[in-house]
């Protein structure tokens, strides 16, 4: 017998009753699943979020250097002399969200046991694993730091940009923060102050091989530039950004994670999927669909 004759055959009197029934389950199911995930999930370790606020700073380009590589276009180049902020805004980002950053960080401060503290033994002060293929690498403390620790984002409207930092540990979520920031900004002005020495050598090669006025000129106004460049540097500390706002520890009960909201309401979606599957499989049992 097809299922359609059996369906056909069904009192539709009764149709309320299923309907009733069918909701009833998948109600309960919906229920059942929403207090069961939002319980488990104040049992997961609770992690915080310590947020640094930050704006690029904007490189000062004299209207004099950006004449003067007008005149000297490719000796500028060479010298590694631009003239656009844009380029120094997004090197100062990249370089914030760089694994080179990241993973001196972690290896400066140790941090993979740390990171992996489920597979570290502290009493011993080795990893519980002997196993070079189970035995965390600093690839691996920086992929885990890059997708579940550290984030960047920018506000295009504003110029700003927020480092976020989330551990179990609120002091610590916000110490990495700032040291983060603090990183960046040495790195940058370290970068800038090699960068600028190198250029100098460069330009007064060159200027010694120029004797024509008209060229030499230029050639100072570039030089110039490289020396204010290591001056700046030196006695900036913020060099490539701005801290506008330092991270704090968030309180004990300001956590960012688990999202009870959230498990709650997946803990609700799958038990009214299973809810539904319930009551379809007991309509099927009533028409003895095989």
């Amino acid at each position: 017998m097809t299922v359609t004759s059996k369906l056909d055959r069904l009192d539709p009197r009764a149709d309320w009753v299923i309907d009733r029934r069918a909701m009833a389950i998948i109600l309960a199911g919906a229920t059942v699943g929403a207090a069961v995930a939002f319980g488990a999930s104040f049992l997961l370790t609770r992690e915080y979020s310590a947020s640094v606020t930050l704006l690029p700073v904007k490189s000062e380009r004299p209207t004099a250097l950006s004449s003067a590589t007008g005149q000297l276009g490719g000796l500028a180049s060479l010298a590694g002399i631009g003239i656009g902020n844009d380029d120094d805004r997004s090197e100062a980002i990249a370089t914030l969200q760089s694994r080179a950053l990241a993973s001196a960080f972690i290896e400066q401060h140790k941090l993979l046991p740390v990171i992996f503290d489920d597979k570290w033994d502290a009493a011993s002060g080795r990893w519980r694993t002997t196993s070079p293929d189970d035995t965390p690498t600093l690839n691996d403390g920086y992929r885990r730091f890059d997708q579940k620790i550290r984030s960047v984002t920018e506000d295009r409207r504003t110029g700003i940009v927020t480092l976020t930092i989330t551990w179990r540990d609120p002091k610590l979520a916000a110490d990495w923060a700032n040291e983060l920031a603090a990183r960046v900004n040495r790195e940058m002005r370290d970068r800038a102050i090699t960068e600028a020495r190198r250029s100098l050598e460069y330009l007064n090669r060159e200027l010694d091989k120029t004797q024509v006025v008209d060229l030499r000129q230029p050639i100072y106004r570039l030089i110039e530039n490289r020396i204010n460049t290591v001056m700046l540097a030196n006695v900036r500390d913020e060099y490539a950004f701005k801290i506008v706002d330092r991270a704090t520890a968030p309180d004990a009960d300001d956590y960012s994670r688990p999202l009870h909201w959230l498990f709650a309401l997946a803990g609700a979606t799958l038990g009214a999927l299973a809810g539904a599957a319930w009551a379809f499989r007991r309509l099927m049992k009533k028409l003895d669909v095989h």
